[in-house]
């Protein structure tokens, strides 16, 4: 009675379903009034009763059905988010990282969460699909790993705005990728690794173990001094539980920048010891990139002189290591003319605006093309013939030295 009714949420799976919130606060009453009709509101069910998941000093301001899995609610209350999955019958808190406010809204757009609060901004949850299969039921008992969602293959995303209490409030980003999500049950030994297929059965990138977080980077810009994240490596977690790893999209390679991954069906793989599933995800291209006039053959071009230069500066390195090894085990004459080597070959530490050499050239070409979805310019073929050119004198000098002082530095 006289209780505030906040939303009225038709059901998009039966018309003669709907769902109501209403609260009752202003009247000294803090329970959570959510309801649910069957027959065009000539009835009503109490989903809130307070000992179902949502407690009974929770006011409830919003109730949504999720458009694609019918039964899976999401209630906003004055205090978080909880979800239900078997048509209100009980509850679970969703609240995650979200802040303890009140949840003033929330729709489901393309089968992601949105959700405004009461002075604590708006908030997104990416990718419900696993609620859905959660509703729909899998074996609990054994790893699972669940369909993944198509992804678009986009550049950018995400985002490193620096430490502590002093760092820059900005919005974080959804994180660019294949968004893969698996169960693993409780009380398993089973080693699992979960690897990413091309069409035609090369395996492009591998995630097993805890990965790593990488480390910190810190430089000067020519307008100021930046920092960022380098070297970090998803990985997978044991704890029983739902869990989630993100495909960036790139494909492992040795040498420079790894290239994105081509358009295309791809296969995503669980191991969980000798049991492997599988389900299929689509890369597809981004559509302003294909709208520009970028074609696959551009992208095949791109890809295939990425995975050049890489090999180019994979070879390079190895080259580097038996300089340094020759500067190390020489004195004299021989050690300067593998410290003169070791000077075409590495950049001067000493200096901000040092002149890039051999590798630092070769790494600028690799950032250079792999910057957008485009074809390489035909100046990116010119340069890499020049640095090839100029890795294969220095591979001649190398070996002449290694002859004469009659040592074998690889």
């Amino acid at each position: 009675p006289e209780g505030r009714v906040n939303i009225i949420d038709p059901s998009p799976h039966d018309p003669a379903k709907a769902y109501v919130a209403a609260y009752r606060t202003l009247l000294g009453d803090d329970r959570p009034y959510i309801y649910r009709t069957n027959d065009y509101g000539q009835s009503w069910t109490h989903l809130t009763p307070g000992d179902n998941g949502i407690p009974a000093d929770v006011p409830a301001r919003v109730i949504r059905e999720d458009p694609e899995q019918e039964g899976v609610l999401y209630a906003g209350t004055e205090y978080g988010i909880y979800v239900s999955l078997d048509d209100g019958g009980s509850w679970m808190s969703m609240q995650r990282n979200l802040p303890v406010t009140p949840i003033t809204d929330m729709r489901v757009v393309d089968g992601d969460l949105y959700v405004s609060t009461m002075g604590r901004s708006f908030w997104i949850m990416d990718n419900l699909t696993p609620l859905h299969r959660m509703a729909q039921g899998f074996d609990t008992e054994t790893a699972q790993l669940l369909p993944p969602r198509d992804a678009y293959r986009l550049r950018g995303g995400g985002g490193f705005f620096g430490f502590g209490d002093d760092a820059p409030v900005r919005p974080q980003y959804a994180p660019r990728g294949v968004m893969i999500d698996y169960w693993v049950p409780a009380g398993t030994t089973d080693e699992l690794s979960i690897e990413i297929l091309s069409s035609t059965g090369q395996v492009v990138q591998t995630f097993e173990g805890a990965g790593s977080a990488g480390r910190v980077q810190q430089g000067q810009n020519m307008r100021a001094p930046f920092q960022r994240r380098v070297g970090a490596r998803a990985g997978l977690q044991s704890e029983p539980g739902l869990h989630r790893v993100i495909w960036n999209m790139t494909v492992a390679t040795e040498g420079g920048r790894a290239p994105m991954a081509l358009p295309g069906r791809y296969t995503v793989r669980m191991n969980a010891g000798s049991r492997s599933v599988e389900h299929e995800v689509e890369l597809m291209i981004d559509p302003r990139v294909a709208d520009d006039g970028v074609t696959m053959a551009d992208l095949q071009a791109q890809y295939d002189m990425i995975l050049e230069v890489n090999a180019v500066m994979s070879e390079a390195r190895g080259v580097a290591e038996r300089v340094r090894a020759g500067v190390a085990r020489t004195e004299g004459d021989a050690k300067a003319a593998f410290e003169a080597l070791q000077a075409r070959m590495v950049d001067d530490p000493v200096g901000s605006y040092a002149q890039p050499m051999l590798l630092g050239q070769l790494g600028y070409l690799s950032s250079m093309i792999n910057r957008a979805d485009q074809r390489p310019g035909q100046d990116a073929y010119v340069r890499l013939e020049k640095l090839q050119a100029e890795l294969a004198d220095i591979v001649a000098e190398l070996e002449r030295l290694e002859r004469l002082i009659a040592i074998d530095l690889r």
